[in-house]
């Protein structure tokens, strides 16, 4: 598994919400699709928009559009700091020409899927780490994709019994609810303590 940790603010814009509705991005127009470009190509087609180009940026963009499918990438929340939000690649890199501009600035993306919303303090604490450390548009933290996986794995089922109990606990409410209507006066009471415990 790739694990990355992206900003949501490529070209200084907010882009949280984008993030959200399934698509991340880097920023970086310069009238150029960049699919299967490799890092001198790069370097050439950027310096002719941004002279202070340096290789840290460089790099950059080289690791967003060579981010595969199926990667996994946590982005922090602007709008709500103790939170992050997780998500999985549904695509390789993309290009829209559309959004190429100054004004937009936001050509180079890649469609995700939400995972989940978490609080920062229920990561890994390698992962809060590298988090804290990585102040980069983008970071490759694979070398912690084993402890990635199994914190998704682990709380995939986690969530996978509540659900279980949830169901259980609704199809028990409406059973009390049911009884509520018996015509013994004994399994009324019983079911309204039953269901006013439930319900605590």
């Amino acid at each position: 598994m790739n694990l990355y940790i992206i900003r949501s603010k490529p070209h200084n814009h907010n882009r949280e919400d984008e993030f959200l509705n399934g698509r991340i991005s880097i920023g970086w127009p310069c009238d150029h699709d960049l699919k299967l470009k490799n890092r001198v190509d790069l370097e050439i087609i950027l310096k002719k928009k941004y002279s202070d180009l340096s290789q840290i940026n460089i790099s950059q963009v080289e690791q967003f559009i060579n981010i595969p499918e199926n990667s996994i990438v946590i982005t922090p929340s602007i709008k709500n700091k103790s939170q992050v939000h997780i998500f999985k690649t549904i695509s390789a890199y993309n290009y829209d020409s559309s959004k190429d501009n100054d004004k937009i600035g936001n050509p180079h993306f890649i469609d995700v899927e939400l995972i989940k919303t978490i609080q920062k303090s229920e990561l890994p604490e390698d992962i809060k780490k590298s988090i804290s450390g990585a102040r980069k548009t983008v970071s490759n933290i694979s070398k912690h994709s084993e402890i990635m996986d199994f914190f998704l794995k682990n709380n995939n089922n986690l969530n996978h019994k509540d659900n279980l109990n949830n169901k259980q606990r609704e199809k028990s409410l409406k059973v009390l609810e049911e009884l509520l209507n018996s015509d013994n006066e004994e399994i009324k009471l019983k079911a309204s303590i039953e269901l006013l415990r439930q319900l605590k």
